[in-house]
């Protein structure tokens, strides 16, 4: 069912693609081949009707509620447990993710499907500038696009928010997150001698 939106920045895009325009609609357009989701002040959510192995799929991307924090923490603790292990950072993020990202100026995002959490991503305001963090994809749902999805909608909400870069931090042996950081633009650069997380050993910028 689609529901009418008060006129917003509407974009639109292949599920496989990346970000082909913009337009101003009072109601988004939804179809087999088309992502639609509208800005607020706050992203209230991206509907998609997925295809191919994802058809089976009901898809919505949601802002942060605190009842998500479990999902959050849960998430991405699953995949650092399972690559290096929860750093004293990451332990004080991601149990109190609304003072220490939202309370701070950032902003967090999940995936559902249907009712069920399967995925989030967040962008931390990290004084100087914002950070693209915590993505987390349920096992099961990986190899979907859904964390590049989750990418992209985040690269278009900080140019809705006339952000001047986006930075994040890794580690080169995640090789497929890595490939995809430099599919959607972004670029390696010098790293600081005293980052914020002991594994990290590269430092990427998308210039916006």
């Amino acid at each position: 069912m689609v529901s009418k939106i008060s006129n917003h920045t509407l974009c639109m895009f292949d599920a496989s693609a990346n970000l082909m325009d913009f337009r101003l609609a009072g109601i988004p357009y939804y179809s087999n081949t088309n992502i639609a989701f509208t800005f607020d002040s706050i992203p209230i959510s991206l509907l998609f009707m997925p295809q191919e192995n994802n058809k089976n799929m009901h898809l919505e991307i949601v802002a942060f509620k605190p009842e998500y924090s479990e999902d959050f923490y849960n998430l991405n603790t699953e995949w650092l447990e399972k690559y290096f292990y929860v750093e004293a950072y990451d332990e004080k993020v991601l149990s109190n993710p609304k003072k220490y990202i939202i309370d701070s100026g950032g902003y967090i995002f999940f995936i559902k499907n249907d009712t069920r959490i399967i995925g989030t991503i967040a962008l931390i305001h990290q004084q100087t500038y914002f950070e693209l963090s915590k993505m987390a994809i349920l096992p099961n749902y990986r190899g979907l696009k859904i964390g590049q999805q989750l990418i992209e909608y985040c690269i278009d909400f900080a140019k809705q928010k006339k952000w001047k870069s986006i930075t994040l931090y890794s580690h080169k042996k995640l090789v497929p997150a890595i490939n995809l950081y430099k599919k959607v633009g972004f670029v390696e650069i010098p790293l600081e001698e005293d980052v914020h997380y002991e594994r990290a050993n590269i430092k990427m910028i998308l210039e916006l």
